[in-house]
C-alpha cells in the first residue's frame, strides 16, 4: 500500500513537473524565439504537442497574454491577465501575508478555482471565447480528449483519473496558482500605486 502511494506521488511529482516545464520553460522559450531559432515551425510543433498532451493553453494563447504581461503600460493593471486572475479569486492589494497565505491555500482547494483554470484550458484547446485557436490545433486536441475519454470507459477509469486527471488537472492548477501568487510582488506593493495603476 505504502508503496503504490510512493509511487503515485513520484508520478504526480513528474507529470506535473513536465508539464510546468513545458509552460515556463519550452513555450516560454519558443514565444521569446530562443528555442531552434533557425527552425521556429519545429520549435513550435514541439510545444503545441506539449499542449496537447497536458491540455494547457495553446502557444498562440499563452504568446498573446505572456507578451501583453511583459509590457510595462499593461503589467499590474485590468489589461494583465495574470494580475486579473489573482484579483478575480480575491487576492486583494493592501492583504496582510497571512490573509494572503490563507487565502492561497483556500484557493487551492476551492473548487470554483479548480473549475475556472479547467474552463481557460478547455476553451483555448478547443478555441472556444477569445482564443485564437486554429483549426488543426483544435482537431489535435479534440483527438486527444477522445482518447482519453476510450481509455476511461474501455480500458481503466481509475488509471485515467489517478494517472492523468489528478495530476494534469488539480495538481498542475495548484502548481500553476503557486507561480501567479509568486512569481511577482503582485499584491504586496504599495495600495495606494496599486490603486493608481487600476484607475
Amino acid at each position: 500500500m505504502l508503496t503504490n502511494i510512493v509511487f503515485i506521488l513520484t508520478g504526480w511529482i513528474l507529470i506535473v513537473g513536465v508539464l510546468r516545464w513545458s509552460i515556463v520553460d519550452l513555450s516560454h522559450s519558443v514565444v521569446h524565439r530562443e528555442m531552434l531559432r533557425k527552425s521556429p515551425f519545429l520549435a513550435r510543433i514541439i510545444s503545441e504537442l506539449f499542449s496537447v498532451i497536458f491540455l494547457t493553453h495553446t502557444l498562440e494563447d499563452y504568446r498573446r497574454t505572456h507578451m501583453k504581461h511583459h509590457d510595462p503600460r499593461v503589467t499590474f493593471t485590468p489589461e494583465d491577465d495574470d494580475f486579473k486572475l489573482l484579483l478575480s479569486l480575491g487576492f486583494k492589494p493592501g492583504m496582510s501575508v497571512n490573509q494572503l497565505k490563507k487565502h492561497f491555500y483556500h484557493c487551492l482547494i476551492s473548487p470554483r478555482f479548480h473549475w475556472y483554470m479547467l474552463v481557460s484550458r478547455m476553451c483555448s484547446n478547443l478555441g472556444f471565447g477569445d482564443s485564437k485557436t486554429g483549426n488543426w490545433r483544435r482537431i489535435a486536441a479534440m483527438l486527444w480528449i477522445s482518447l482519453i475519454i476510450y481509455c476511461a470507459a474501455f480500458i481503466s477509469l481509475p488509471v485515467v483519473i489517478i494517472g492523468y486527471l489528478i495530476p494534469v488537472i488539480f495538481v498542475a492548477n495548484c502548481a500553476a496558482l503557486s507561480q501567479f501568487a509568486t512569481e511577482h510582488e503582485w499584491v504586496l506593493w504599495d495600495l495606494e500605486w496599486v490603486k493608481n495603476r487600476l484607475m
